[in-house]
């Protein structure tokens, strides 16, 4: 009967939860904050491109796209869908700001027929179609694009938006 002991009272374990709770609050307004000034930061720069968007007329906007592109150094890489997606993308973006022609989801042959129902110069409309099918061509034939048309094709686009 030696082997047999009394049963002991439970022992309290008393554990401090205010270190934890501490914590926690800590963390939580911290994500709180994180949300808060990241919804802050892309408000104002959408601000930005819509006040930017307004006050440069369709023109100079191209040109700045344009710019934005050599920046990106798509040439150099030789990501050649992306250059020309973007350069269709500033064509269109012109056509929608200047004439207000809903071409976001036309084909090139629906924008060549709305630019020649303008009644715009036939050296103006040329234009336009040589540059949209120049790219489509390097997008869609997969056909690679070496640097040397990729900065012809650069070239006249910008020559383009700076002879209008």
């Amino acid at each position: 009967m030696n082997d047999i002991h009394d049963i002991k009272e439970p022992i309290e374990l008393f554990y401090n939860y205010v270190p934890i709770l501490i914590i926690a609050l800590i963390l939580l307004f911290l994500i709180i904050l994180f949300i808060y000034l990241s919804l802050r930061k892309n408000k104002g720069s959408e601000k930005k491109v819509q006040s930017l968007n307004i006050k440069l007329d369709p023109r100079t906007f191209a040109l700045n796209e344009l710019e934005k592109i050599k920046k990106d150094k798509l040439i150099e890489l030789n990501r050649y869908q992306a250059f020309y997606t973007r350069l269709t993308n500033i064509i269109k973006v012109y056509l929608i700001q200047e004439y207000k022609l809903d071409t976001e989801t036309n084909t090139t042959q629906e924008i060549l027929e709305k630019v020649q129902s303008l009644n715009l110069s036939n050296e103006f409309s040329s234009h336009f179609e040589k540059c949209l099918k120049n790219y489509d061509y390097a997008k869609y034939s997969g056909y690679k694009v070496n640097e040397k048309d990729m900065n012809e094709s650069f070239n006249l686009t910008k020559g383009f938006f700076k002879s209008i």
